[in-house]
């Protein structure tokens, strides 16, 4: 749901307070016990404590004039501005209305000709109801490896790509060296920027590996 206006948040007030005083929401895993950290979203007691008394206060608008100003998202949907390449999911994929499903790899063969460091990416999907999570990974496969509707062959087989999110090595040739890790996705958080001299190599012919996780939406 969007919280970004109070007429967006004022129905979900309850929820926010329990999910708040849970330290559920907004979601951050680390520990403050050891030391504080950079782009830290906790909420400290006394925000907590505020939205507490707001949401069992009845969850009032307040003034107009103590409004913030209303956040900018920048254009496109890029964390960073315009990209310098985009490489697109290789098939579209049709996620039916109920069920489980299970997660899925797609691949796709690095476009650049040389090896290319990388500092900063980002996983945008156009719908992102129905993606619960991704994670990108460098994969290098076996040379001549065939890659049909981005999933590889072996003796002739288009694997299913199926995953049960342990076993990333399943469905894959023989000899497929491990997954690295580029970028993961969950819902606000899907991008990744290394500091200034420090970056991630792809390299010339390795693979992306694209796990996917959608969940069903109650629409096809």
């Amino acid at each position: 749901m969007s919280l970004i206006t109070y007429q967006n948040a004022r129905p979900w007030a309850r929820a926010i307070k329990n999910k708040v005083v849970a330290h559920e929401m907004p979601p951050w895993g680390a520990s403050a016990d050891s030391m504080k950290m950079a782009n830290d979203r906790g909420l400290s007691p006394k925000e907590i404590d505020t939205i507490v008394k707001w949401a069992d206060g009845g969850a009032p608008k307040g003034e107009d004039k103590d409004l913030p100003a209303a956040p900018t998202f920048p254009e496109g949907g890029w964390a960073f501005g315009t990209p310098d390449a985009v490489i697109e999911l290789p098939i579209e994929t049709q996620v039916p209305a109920t069920g489980e499903i299970p997660q899925t790899s797609y691949f796709v063969k690095s476009p650049f000709p040389n090896d290319v460091w990388i500092q900063k990416m980002q996983v945008r999907t156009n719908n992102p109801a129905i993606v619960h999570h991704a994670t990108l990974f460098i994969r290098q496969l076996p040379e001549g490896t065939v890659i049909k509707d981005g999933r590889p062959v072996i003796d002739g087989v288009r694997q299913g790509g199926a995953r049960d999110g342990l076993d990333l090595q399943a469905g894959l040739p023989p000899g497929s060296g491990p997954g690295i890790r580029l970028v993961s996705y969950v819902p606000g958080r899907g991008w990744e920027a290394y500091a200034d001299g420090v970056a991630r190599r792809l390299p010339a012919g390795a693979y992306i590996e694209m796990n996917l996780h959608y969940q069903a939406s109650g629409k096809p």
